[in-house]
């Protein structure tokens, strides 16, 4: 039987059209075109496919075939270039695409970091030659996206062998919440500023990098994402700012050099690219959200808090210190996620973290990181606020990612934990729900709960799904049904909040839907997706922005009020 692979469109590259693997030197095939003129495209072409007012990326069959119009011009050169993506399409749901955001995000990085590029004077687009170059180019950038390292064991790859290969191209197609994550990014940063060790450096990384203090930070993205407003909405992704902006542009608009372009170092650190005086281009508006929580954590540590050194000029931080404090925050913010959800829950238990730890002769015990349970339904999981290294992610294939150790992966990862939690759960649960009786038939959904992205890719939540099933073979403990892994990322439980807290039932639905096939474990959101659940942001959201607006721009009453 056949394994069903979660539904992939083709990308069409270089080769597909002229047979032949694109130059080397992509830049070659464009270096005659204008650098500011190529970067207004391609940026404008990124804006179009994801719009401040879209969560998602549209990769329509409509819009394929309309980019493609605007690319080529003229009749006999749209006919040449889509002549090959017509034999490939089957019908409007099962068509391969040209024109894709990791593409675009690929392509701006490299210009921007060219050194071969010129700005031309006078430059004139309006040559037929000049838009076939850009579409070659593009070509050529999707041949280099899309290219996976061959193996030896090619012949017999799995979901588990393709999942590293294709990481970085699917981590780009995750959806990423413009309102969540600013807020989300917002406690971040009231977090760090109540600790001890770090408050006094985050004030001082924010005045120092942006001149400002930490929480206007977030207000200000916010507004950079929303405020700005053309004639044309198609052209939000250009920025024409007042006097006395250009300092917060012009920090988002520094380059970094990147001589790894795949990563996309550069316009994640500042995904503003400037092109005259008080005249910007949005690079990527996933990106400049992103600064608020994920790059903050990156720029905050690298920037600022890993160069600090002490009296005896070594380093004042380590690593693990760091990421042990973001670990508390992502707890502290999870469990108040659970809280609000579950707080109209009739019936239910829910106990989380230090809650569920005990004494036993052997020390001190924690059953697990979230434990909820209603009648004989238990969710069990465990929490983990890690990330995959760069050097893991890119590397290609299954030794770098697991690091030469498939085992260890999991087991960082909170695979082999979930299983102990089960067997410790059903031996010491009572002294912590006294309303469990033991020996009676209950059903374990078991889930992890992460913070990184990478674990919301198409293979990765099947992949960690597998490794569990390997585990649990042998495992066997009477009247308890476990059924399979789920991963769950932060996001989708910010996403179901709201719903949550008024049919709190769905959460087991949902649990259940997630594993509707039983060869394919989905990433979560795709299941949020498919019921079609509504996203309502809580009220506490709106609050807080509005707040926000009346503390750092009082003027704009109107809005404040929304």
């Amino acid at each position: 039987m056949s394994i069903p692979a979660p539904k992939a469109q083709l990308i069409l590259d270089y080769k597909f059209y002229f047979g032949v693997k694109p130059p080397n030197n992509r830049i070659s095939l464009i270096s005659h075109i204008s650098k500011q003129s190529i970067l207004y495209e391609i940026a404008a072409l990124n804006y179009r496919l994801k719009p401040k007012n879209k969560i998602s990326i549209d990769t329509s069959f409509e819009t394929q075939v309309k980019e493609l119009k605007y690319f080529t011009k003229t009749k006999a050169m749209f006919n040449k270039y889509s002549s090959i993506a017509e034999d490939l399409t089957k019908d409007k749901e099962n068509y391969p695409i040209i024109f894709n955001r990791q593409g675009c995000l690929f392509a701006i990085e490299e210009i921007v970091n060219s050194t071969e590029m010129k700005e031309i004077d006078g430059f004139i687009m309006a040559k037929i030659e000049v838009w076939e170059s850009i579409v070659k180019y593009f070509l050529a950038v999707n041949y280099a996206i899309t290219r996976i390292k061959r193996e030896k064991d090619d012949n017999n790859s799995n979901f588990e062998s393709l999942n590293p290969k294709l990481l970085p191209l699917n981590e780009l197609s995750i959806e990423t919440d413009q309102i969540f994550t600013s807020y989300r990014g917002y406690w971040l940063i009231d977090y760090f500023l109540n600790q001890p060790d770090f408050s006094s450096e985050l004030k001082g990384y924010f005045q120092e990098t942006y001149g400002i203090e930490p929480q206007h930070f977030i207000f200000h993205l916010m507004s950079m994402y929303l405020a700005n407003s053309n004639e044309k909405p198609e052209f939000n992704f250009f920025y024409q700012i007042q006097d006395g902006q250009e300092n917060f542009f012009d920090k988002l608009s520094k380059r970094v050099d990147n001589q790894e372009t795949h990563k996309l170092i550069s316009i994640r650190k500042s995904p503003f690219i400037k092109v005259g005086d008080k005249k910007y281009l949005i690079s990527d508006n996933t990106f400049l959200i992103e600064k608020a929580y994920s790059q903050l954590l990156n720029d905050f540590w690298f920037d600022w808090i890993k160069p600090i050194k002490d009296e005896k000029g070594k380093n004042k931080f380590n690593i693990q210190k760091y990421r042990s404090e973001f670990g508390y925050f992502f707890e502290n913010y999870l469990s108040k996620i659970f809280r609000k959800s579950f707080e109209n829950y009739k019936y239910s238990t829910l106990l989380m973290f230090d809650q569920l730890k005990i004494n036993t002769v052997k020390g001190n015990l924690e059953i697990a990181d979230i434990y909820l349970r209603y009648g004989n339904k238990i969710m069990l999981g465990q929490v983990k606020s890690g990330s995959i290294y760069d050097t893991q992610k890119f590397g290609g294939n299954v030794e770098h990612l697991y690091r030469n150790d498939r085992n260890a992966f999991f087991e960082n990862f909170g695979v082999n934990q979930v299983i102990e939690s089960i067997a410790t759960m059903n031996t010491h649960i009572q002294k912590l729900d006294p309303k469990f009786r033991k020996g009676h038939s209950y059903e374990i959904y078991p889930c992890i709960i992460v913070n990184d992205k990478s674990f919301q890719t198409p293979l990765m939540p099947d992949t960690f799904n597998t490794r569990f099933q390997e585990l649990i073979t042998d495992f066997s403990i009477k009247k308890i049904r476990v059924n399979p892994l789920t991963v769950i990322h932060i996001s989708d439980l910010e996403r179901l909040e709201d719903l949550i807290r008024k049919n709190p039932k769905e959460i087991w639905q949902l649990l259940k839907y997630n594993h509707r096939d039983k060869r394919f474990a989905p990433p979560f959101y795709d299941t949020i997706n498919r019921k079609n659940l509504d996203t309502q942001y809580p009220t506490k959201i709106l609050e807080l922005f509005k707040s926000l607006i009346l503390k750092y721009n009082p003027n704009d009453t109107e809005n404040a009020g929304e």
